[in-house]
């Protein structure tokens, strides 16, 4: 190509980029833009980071200093990005990327995120019928052509919001530690975990919550997937590490992004010598029209002061005199939404869930949704049954919850592990947090059978919560 064709395709590439860059950014729920102060910034070699004096700024190419092979096999994105697709389990492919994600969206409800059509049959095995429609979307999700890419310019922790083929939006969290790396401290600390994303989504699948949205593990070639669909927000974070190269020979391309903690030294760079690739979980984004976001305190929500607790962690009365007495939680599904919370945040040992997000149209009949769970698998060794409050202290739970939790007992960790195989990115947790699953859900069934020698079943495993139920059995 000579070079004055090069010069005007470059000008028209710069004119689409500047016209497009952040008017396809959806406005984002809460629990994606929040801030804390939990960040895991202590020097481990088990954290996943770049020396910043290694580093050299790319200029913005509209400075006119960006090397064209920087850009190299960008016009053949489309067919040869990065195999990253689910293995020879992969489903049958009876839609269009397209139809997926209409799907996905029409499935859309105030309580669920998906339908109910699954069952235990009688070996006591987890079916869902709608596993092959669900792998659909995770397939698609872990595989299909980037056409935009840009930072999430609010929130602590690195994020990026890209744009699918077939218009449908996800954001995607970058890896911070290796598998094996344990996060020392409180069940809420550390970076972002992206694996426990994938994790917590199979997880609200086994149990028939539905209540999570879809995630799926994927690896992004950063200079073949990210760096030609870039906006000018994150182009400006993107960095090189001199002393590194990637499969292409160059060196490599990391970006740090635009968050509360994102910082230069953080950078979120390809992993493995001469690799291109990033790992990160792909959330699905719900973007259906009524389905506004809406953000609610916790009932149980922590000081995040060592010196200081909150009302619920000193007085075992504060349900029955602080939460059962107001809205949402006097009566209806929400109240159930948290004590079903409190077990899958156990079992996860994710201790952050401050807030929490809803369809805001649809009031108090709207469920909990199960978002933002990266903080959880952090230490296989850690039993915070604080997480558990919600159900010690209300002593409600779902009928079919208490169910599947017996029905997995022994074997939760194990089939997990099953379920999320066919995921790219797999192992997606190591077996030490597998086991530690098994060994929450015994808690689990022990705090439920407290409250039923209290209260009695018919009083505690319910199927609606209508706000009264006698003082003790």
């Amino acid at each position: 190509m000579k070079l004055k064709q090069r010069f005007a395709i470059l000008v028209v590439f710069i004119i689409v980029l500047f016209t497009t860059r952040t008017h396809w950014i959806p406005h984002l729920p809460s629990s994606w833009t929040k801030q804390d102060d939990s960040a895991d910034r202590k020097n481990n070699p088990k954290i996943i980071h770049s020396d910043s004096n290694e580093l050299v700024q790319i200029q913005n190419i509209a400075d006119g200093d960006f090397e064209e092979d920087d850009i190299e096999n960008s016009e053949n994105n489309e067919v040869e990005l990065v195999k990253t697709g689910i293995d020879s389990a992969k489903p049958e492919i009876t839609m269009t990327i397209e139809d997926c994600w209409k799907l996905a969206h029409d499935w859309l409800s105030p309580r669920e995120i998906y339908p109910d059509d699954s069952y235990f049959d009688e070996n006591d095995n987890f079916v869902s019928r709608k596993s092959n429609d669900i792998s659909q979307i995770l397939h698609h999700m872990a595989t299909a052509e980037i056409v935009a890419a840009d930072v999430l310019p609010k929130g602590t922790q690195l994020k990026l919001i890209l744009e699918l083929k077939g218009g449908q939006k996800v954001v995607f969290k970058p890896q911070r530690y290796e598998r094996d790396y344990i996060v020392q401290g409180e069940s809420w600390d550390g970076f972002d975990r992206h694996n426990a994303e994938v994790a917590a989504f199979h997880l609200d699948h086994l149990l028939n919550f539905r209540r999570a949205p879809f995630v799926v593990g994927r690896k992004l070639h950063m200079r073949n997937e990210i760096l030609p669909v870039a906006g000018e927000q994150l182009r400006a974070t993107f960095r090189k590490i001199r002393n590194e190269t990637d499969d292409l020979g160059k060196p490599k391309l990391c970006f740090f992004g635009k968050c509360y903690y994102c910082k230069e030294q953080d950078l979120a760079c390809p992993q493995g010598k001469d690799s291109g690739l990033l790992e990160g979980s792909l959330n699905l984004w719900m973007g259906k029209a009524g389905y506004g976001f809406g953000k609610l305190r916790h009932p149980y929500q922590r000081t995040y002061k060592k010196n200081k607790k909150a009302t619920w962690e000193v007085n075992e009365d504060y349900c029955n005199h602080h939460v059962k007495v107001k809205e949402p939680y006097n009566k209806g599904p929400r109240l159930l939404d948290v004590t079903d919370g409190s077990v899958f945040d156990y079992l996860i040992m994710n201790g952050d869930r401050h807030h929490y997000e809803i369809f805001q149209a649809f009031g108090d009949e709207a469920m909990m949704i199960m978002m933002d769970n990266a903080k959880s698998y952090g230490n296989p060794d850690l039993f915070d049954k604080s997480i558990l409050a919600p159900m010690r202290q209300c002593c409600i739970l779902r009928k079919h919850t208490f169910q599947a939790v017996l029905n997995f007992r022994g074997k939760i960790g194990k089939v997990l592990d099953e379920s999320m195989k066919t995921d790219p990115i797999y192992p997606i947790v190591t077996q030490a947090h597998l086991d530690a699953m098994d060994k929450r859900l015994e808690h689990v069934i022990e705090t439920v059978n407290t409250c039923i020698e209290k209260y009695g079943r018919e009083h505690v495993l319910i199927d609606n919560w209508t706000g009264s139920r006698p003082a003790h059995h």
